[in-house]
């Protein structure tokens, strides 16, 4: 895939748009236009859409798609660490509970990408540390 230029990216969109509001089916002009620019035909579907939302650049539609990141509160870090680092228990216990929920993956994404890797170990082990090796005795246990 390559970039194409802003120029060239809206004389494209302006003929494909002139050919649709004429009645045309633009499908095959779509992958026509595709090819010869070498990229996706997804590509040239989402220049058309920005096109018909009135964006101007790639960027600016783009834009209209991004959702808002989700923020984690305290009280998503305490259910957190009450689920001991299991998001979708703690979203199934909330949408069970009738609470307002970001969608899972959302939920998921925003503890991954919000809290440090010692932050969910910690939810994990539940501030015991690491569980020992199996067949490992713990130091002073009196077990040789």
């Amino acid at each position: 895939m390559k970039q194409v230029g802003a120029e060239t990216r809206a004389t494209v969109v302006a003929r494909l748009r002139a050919k649709r509001d004429a009645g045309a089916s633009i499908s095959a002009d779509v992958r026509r236009a595709a090819a010869g620019l070498m990229v996706a035909q997804s590509t040239v579907w989402r220049w058309l859409a920005a096109d018909a939302a009135g964006s101007v650049t790639p960027a600016e539609a783009s834009q209209g798609r991004r959702r808002a990141r989700y923020a984690l509160t305290e009280a998503d870090r305490d259910a957190y660490a009450d689920w001991a680092g299991n998001v979708s228990a703690l979203w199934r216990a909330r949408v069970a509970a009738g609470e307002q929920v970001p969608p899972l993956r959302t939920l998921q994404r925003a503890f991954a990408g919000q809290l440090t890797a010692a932050e969910r170990a910690a939810a994990v082990e539940g501030g015991r540390g690491p569980a020992p090796a199996r067949g490992v005795p713990a130091v002073g246990t009196g077990v040789p």
